[in-house]
């Protein structure tokens, strides 16, 4: 039987027998290295202290990401009356001197140098404090055949016969205690009474301590650092390690051992905390994005924890989100359109005020445009666009009717984003930018007249309806946000956790968009009217008046800002957004209106299109489901425009429910959440969406059915399965052509 060589646990080491750690030096290792450096290497200080015995002492020292900062003073010994001088050594992780360089030199020496150079680079002066040794394992079978095996970092094959570049130790050096270094207070160097010989057989706590925790983080690398520092912690509190301040090389590579095997053995099921940070937790879209952090906390069995925070707690400006995600200092957030207009002037189109005749005009836009904001954000913030957060309709409260075009002459009013202050300005108002929490009191004195606001539960909140006195509205300019998560952070949650999020992102969105276009905004109304408020609904001559203020004023304003008429985004707009609202941007920057030539006319079955003059073109379409996946068989679809499609599905499942829905392209995952909302008393089918254009009703397995629809105008759509989960998988392009 053959002899078994050892276990690959009990041949890992993370010290080598001088007591060096493999890889990385720490920062004492680096203080050491440098006092040695400049004590066997004496003449770079130049033939004035060729024959002068120094004392050598450690003034600072820094750690940066990649490397150490390391300054000494030297001075003659014996008596001495003037000043030492300083030297920097700038020492790499892993144990190089890239530079060392005499930053003064003493003062009061009777033959002070000038002869040599300063600042020398000495990169390649090839001084490492880490050793390289090759570790051949060898296991002696009855064969006669070796075979081993190592741990990820060690070297594997023959026995390299590399000697580790060792440093001259015919002298025992001083290593003086260090204090803070204070540049108004450098203190005396003291030479030490007597050198104290370094151990080479033991290493340091603080030593131990570094290796530790670069273990545990290669080992585990999903673990946040307090999870890291948490689990060193209790490596340490292991009874052989309590209470010691050096450990023999055994010892130290035994608990390197330990680390390693509880990190890996916990980072199968790793657990994720970052908080959540919101534009405003009081704000109704926040208290939404809290029940969805806890959904996503309750389908993880609590491995993924989003405590809610905001931006003013986390002492961060909201116009900052992007940078603030990218660089990692927010790891998920809720960032706001109006906050990032300036560097990224598309996010403005579905807010831009006066455009719009009515809401649904607005979510057209928004759905042409999703894909290409969504894609914009993620480039900017280095991040992963999670879900759109809506907000209830902008609202005008005010100290005087506003009716008519008339009232707004002169009417001094706060206003939020740049978009808005144009239309004012359209309007001969007079804009005024203030903080939401400065407007009660700009109310009551008299500043301003007016205010808007998107959230007038919030407006409630701060009691405006006792300062103001009607309540106009809703103005018809979407206001929404994204919910980012850093891209690295994204990567490192597994599958499992991002399918989660992502259905819970599909409920959660839909629900929003429903909310802030219905219950919130009525609800919020009707606070305010309980309160005395009196409601105008928006008259026929004030839209009329938007309209004609973004023409002359909202769109010319914004190409300006954006670069010009001849900027990428301004040929987005008039490609993809002008078709829909019958805005067209002109060569010059100005802006006039066009006919609309692309409509969107929802369909649905029991509203279907009378057939165009002459016989109809019939186009017979099936589609079916593979088996029991969650996928149809089918995934496109091409019809010719106004042609009669005759729609064929086929449930083959034997357990699933299923249902196929056509839908405006961009909208299948928010029609498939409000059809979560619908519940499955209507198939699992939002009723009266208009973001649906036909559908099949919910068959069960084995079932078949068909619908007879017109189909729409040009352009791409999708079909989909809206019971709950489906729309991941199930879903294909219908694309209507000439």
């Amino acid at each position: 039987m053959a002899e078994n060589g050892g276990d690959k646990e009990d041949k890992f080491d993370a010290f080598t027998q001088e007591g060096e750690t493999l890889g990385y030096i720490s920062l004492e290792q680096a203080r050491v290295l440098a006092m040695r450096h400049a004590r066997d290497n004496a003449d770079f200080y130049g033939p004035a202290y060729a024959n002068i015995n120094l004392v050598l002492e450690v003034v600072s020292e820094e750690e940066g990401e990649d490397y150490y900062d390391i300054r000494l003073s030297f001075r003659p010994a014996g008596r001495f009356r003037g000043d030492p001088g300083l030297e920097q050594f700038i020492i790499d992780k892993t144990g190089n001197i890239e530079i060392r360089q005499v930053l003064d030199e003493p003062t009061g020496l009777r033959h002070p140098s000038r002869i040599r150079p300063r600042g020398i680079l000495i990169a390649a002066v090839g001084v490492v404090i880490v050793g390289v040794i090759a570790v051949a394992a060898v296991l002696i079978s009855s064969g006669g055949s070796d075979s081993g095996s190592s741990e990820p970092g060690q070297a594997t094959g023959p026995t390299a016969n590399i000697a580790p570049q060792t440093l001259p130790t015919n002298t025992p050096i001083t290593v003086p205690t260090v204090e803070p270094f204070s540049p108004a207070t450098v203190r005396s160097p003291v030479v030490a009474p007597s050198p104290v010989p370094v151990n080479p057989q033991t290493v340091s706590l603080a030593s131990v301590t570094q290796t530790l925790l670069r273990e545990v983080a290669n080992a585990a690398p999903g673990f946040s650092q307090d999870r890291v520092d948490e689990l060193v912690s209790a490596v340490l509190s292991q009874p052989e390690a309590i209470g010691k301040t050096s450990f023999t090389l055994g010892e130290a590579n035994q608990l390197v051992i330990l680390a390693r095997s509880k990190a890996q053995g916990t980072a199968a099921v790793r657990e994720f905390t970052f908080q959540l940070a919101c534009v405003e937790r009081s704000l109704r879209p926040c208290e939404l994005l809290a029940g969805f952090a806890e959904r996503v906390s309750q389908r993880t069995n609590g491995r993924v924890q989003m405590p809610i925070t905001s931006f003013t707690e986390l002492g961060f400006d909201g116009p900052d989100a992007l940078k603030l995600i990218a660089g990692g200092k927010v790891l998920l957030a809720e960032v706001w359109g109006g906050w990032v207009t300036e560097e990224l002037p598309v996010a403005d189109l579905p807010s831009l005020w006066g455009l719009f005749p009515d809401k649904e005009t607005n979510l057209k836009v928004l759905d042409v445009i999703r894909e290409e904001l969504r894609r914009s954000v993620a480039d900017r913030s280095n991040g992963v666009v999670i879900l759109e957060n809506y907000y209830p309709g902008s609202l005008f409260f005010s100290k005087k009717p506003l009716s008519n075009p008339g009232d707004f002459k002169g009417l001094k009013t706060r206003n939020h984003r740049a978009a808005l202050g144009d239309l004012l300005r359209g309007l001969g108002a007079e804009p005024r930018f203030l903080a939401f929490s400065d407007v009660y009191t700009a109310l009551e004195r008299g500043i301003i007249d007016a205010a808007v606001t998107v959230t007038p539960q919030a407006a409630l909140g701060q009691r405006w309806y006792e300062v103001s006195k009607f309540l106009v509205g809703p103005v018809p300019a979407i206001e929404f946000s994204w919910l980012i998560m850093n891209r690295e952070q994204w990567n490192a949650l597994p599958q499992d956790v991002q399918a989660v999020i992502q259905e819970e992102a599909t409920r959660h969105q839909g629900e929003s968009l429903r909310l802030a276009t219905g219950d919130w905004l009525k609800q919020g109304i009707q606070d305010n009217i309980d309160n005395g408020m009196e409601y105008l609904v928006l008259s026929p001559e004030l839209h009329a008046a938007f309209r004609k203020a973004a023409v002359n004023t909202v769109l010319p304003a914004w190409v300006k800002r954006v670069g010009g008429p001849n900027s990428p985004v301004v040929k987005f707009y008039n490609q993809q957004v002008a078709p829909i609202v019958g805005i067209e941007i002109n060569p010059d920057g100005s802006a006039s209106e066009i006919q609309p030539r692309v409509t969107f006319t929802p369909q649905r079955p029991s509203q279907a299109r009378r057939p165009i003059t002459g016989a109809p073109e019939t186009t017979f379409l099936g589609v079916g489901v593979v088996g029991d996946a969650l996928r149809f068989d089918v995934d496109r679809f091409e019809v010719h425009a106004g042609s009669v499609v005759l729609m064929t599905l086929k449930n083959a499942s034997s357990v699933n429910q299923h249902n196929w829905v056509l839908v405006r392209r961009g909208t299948k995952d928010q029609v498939a959440a409000a059809g979560v909302e619908a519940g499955p008393e209507f198939g699992w089918i939002p009723p009266d969406d208009d973001r649906v254009i036909a559908q099949i009703g919910l068959l069960e397995p084995g079932e078949g059915a068909e619908i007879r629809f017109v189909a729409p105008a040009v352009g791409r759509y999708q079909f989909v399965c809206t019971f709950p989960g489906h729309n991941i998988t199930m879903f294909g392009d219908f694309n209507v052509v000439r």
